[in-house]
């Protein structure tokens, strides 16, 4: 059954480039944002008054704001960064940015680009308890009865953390998606964690348009099989 009350904390897609240098002058390229409607920061716009011609400055973190949507960049990680309400909003924002980059300064984002990132937070109204969902799915496991004779009383799953089979965080292609139950409201409300990284632009973008879905589906999973409240 699909899930009402998904709601997105912190929301961010970034793209790491594999460059020795960040790509473009980020001073030219804040300018440029405010050009297409964005907000400069003070500290920014003090920077561009006192940049001396044809000097190269390099800003670190919020560089530009419009609405809900911030800009950020760390030229010494090599990042560009999009926050946004939701992760659709953040791929098409990521988008805008591509195009300038693309038609302002000749810089092809995608073909330099190590991976792209997702991270995301969301809560999900449960339509059953979330507790006694994971004691359901998982309380049998033989590893919980061996850890409560460990610890020395009766232990619970809560909740999981999957990633992909196999692989090892430190590297391009990665997830990591936790799903529990909220800590200050645990019989009532889903949270979830997300950490979505791949060296195919399109394969993260495609997950952060149907992240709703995804997140929908691993829910109504959570839930199979136990009553309605």
């Amino acid at each position: 059954m699909a899930k009402s009350g998904l709601e997105y904390g912190r929301v961010s897609l970034s793209v790491r480039y594999k460059t020795v240098f960040f790509p473009v002058d980020t001073l030219r390229f804040a300018v440029t944002l405010r050009e297409a409607g964005f907000i400069l920061p003070d500290r920014l716009e003090q920077a561009v008054l006192a940049s001396p011609l044809g000097a190269r400055v390099e800003p670190s973190g919020l560089v530009a704001r419009r609405g809900d949507i911030a800009i950020g960049t760390n030229p010494d990680r090599l990042v560009l960064m999009v926050h946004a309400p939701d992760p659709q909003e953040a791929a098409t924002e990521m988008d805008s940015l591509e195009s300038i980059l693309r038609d302002r300064y000749a810089v092809d984002s995608p073909a330099l680009a190590m991976f792209y990132e997702l991270l995301t937070e969301a809560t999900v109204k449960a339509g059953r308890n979330p507790l006694q969902s994971w004691i359901s799915h998982l309380g049998q496991v033989r590893f919980l009865g061996e850890a409560s004779h460990i610890v020395g009383q009766d232990v619970a799953p809560y909740g999981l953390r999957l990633v992909p089979a196999g692989q090892i965080p430190d590297q391009a292609d990665w997830f990591d998606i936790r799903v529990e139950p909220r800590v200050l409201a645990p019989a009532e409300y889903h949270s979830l964690s997300i950490v979505f990284r791949n060296a195919v632009r399109e394969t993260v973008f495609d997950f952060a348009r149907n992240l709703d879905q995804t997140l929908d589906r691993l829910v109504s999973l959570v839930e199979e099989g136990q009553p309605e409240p």
